[in-house]
């Protein structure tokens, strides 16, 4: 029997990530979900996860997740970014060493902004990543935090154009 731990919904209410654990196989995963038609949900793929998260997000078009866990070491924590167009062949960008807090994606899903705990540098990062190609991410900038607290609330606008960050 499969246990789920958490769940992450779409912004336009389409997709759902859940993680949980695997008994009978003793393995943790991450699901996504199609819920275009609420009463027939469809499982999309599954993939497996060292760990259970314990942040899930899910773009509006669900063709990508982020999470976090602990990475191959099993000690260091990690943000991964799963292109989840095709779950059985996934691709994932691992983020070491950042313990992830928050994270949006843009409503045209060319942007993903992650916020989190940067443990090399000792201080709170946000990060843009550009993901307008689901193989290729790239990190187009980061803001370091000298406060002690992360940022909280994060929200683009409407047009994707302009991103609100605040304490």
């Amino acid at each position: 029997r499969a246990y789920d731990d958490g769940l992450a919904l779409s912004m336009n209410k389409e997709f759902l990530a859940s993680q949980g654990y695997d008994k009978p196989s003793g393995t943790y995963y991450v699901s996504l979900w199609n819920l275009s038609d609420p009463a027939n949900p469809e499982e999309l793929g599954r993939i497996d996860a060292l760990d259970p998260s314990a942040y899930i997000f899910v773009s509006n078009d669900g063709k990508f997740l982020v999470s976090s866990g602990v990475g191959p070491d099993g000690q260091t924590d990690y943000t991964y970014l799963w292109d989840a167009s095709n779950l059985t062949k996934s691709i994932q960008t691992e983020i070491p060493d950042l313990s992830l807090y928050n994270a949006i994606f843009s409503p045209n899903n060319k942007t993903l902004v992650i916020v989190g705990y940067d443990m090399t540098k000792e201080t709170y990062v946000t990060m843009l990543w550009d993901i307008s190609n689901p193989a290729k991410p790239v990190e187009v900038d980061s803001l370091v935090d000298t406060s002690s607290e992360s940022y909280d609330n994060i929200a683009f606008s409407g047009n994707s154009r302009y991103l609100t960050v605040v304490h």
